[in-house]
């Protein structure tokens, strides 16, 4: 069930075989989306999941080399939506998530680590976390064409303006998540909503959200 007041998300699923519930919350405040990496590492994690430039190579690719290209973004994939699941993990219990999401191993012959299905399906793992990001990252400002690439995604960094624009403490601004942010904004500053939001967007994530667009017209 997704709060889209926040973009948490919670997913429940009972076990066929021993009737157990097992229940995971996925946040995607500023301080889980810090354990993707660096800001750069943050960016490139986006990039992979909703498979940024794959339009543009497309349009170059010849027509028999095509499968090779969708296979090599696909294969980026599954680890990016898997590593912000984990990140984004609000509760310890770690084989719950195993169980639920998957996860990565050694194969039988240990020559290889490969991915080890869990009970949600891939494609549901690659949605949430589309969606988690989504929310963590952009959250829910106007899409608008142009503005400036920004190669970088400091959650740190909008922690700082949260506590300075919404007055809050550290601790209650890492837990916000950017659709929050802009939801406690609008409310806290009517009058400066649409200034607000334009300047968040054009400065730092208008080509992110051209890529989302792009992106969920040429991943899935």
């Amino acid at each position: 069930m997704l709060d889209p007041s926040s973009g948490d998300c919670r997913i429940e699923c009972t076990d066929a075989s021993t009737g157990e519930i097992i229940t995971c919350t996925f946040r995607p405040c500023f301080k889980n989306l810090m354990r993707l990496g660096s800001p750069a590492e943050i960016v490139g994690i986006f990039g992979k999941l909703f498979c940024v430039g794959l339009h543009e190579w497309l349009e170059k690719t010849p027509v028999a080399l095509l499968p090779q290209l969708e296979h090599s973004y696909m294969r980026d994939i599954l680890p990016a939506a898997v590593s912000v699941l984990y990140a984004c993990y609000d509760e310890q219990d770690c084989e719950q998530f195993v169980s639920l999401v998957g996860g990565y191993a050694p194969s039988w012959a240990k020559d290889r680590i490969i991915y080890q299905t869990g009970k949600m399906p891939i494609a549901d793992v690659i949605t949430i976390a589309r969606s988690l990001l989504k929310h963590g990252m952009i959250g829910e400002a106007p899409k608008r064409e142009g503005g400036e690439y920004s190669s970088e995604f400091n959650p740190a960094e909008f922690v700082d303006l949260v506590c300075t624009l919404l007055k809050v403490s550290q601790s209650e601004a890492e837990e916000m998540t950017m659709t929050r942010f802009q939801r406690r904004f609008e409310q806290m500053y009517p009058d400066q909503k649409k200034a607000k939001a334009e300047r968040i967007s054009r400065q730092e994530y208008d080509e992110l959200k051209a890529a989302l667009n792009k992106g969920d017209k040429h991943g899935n």
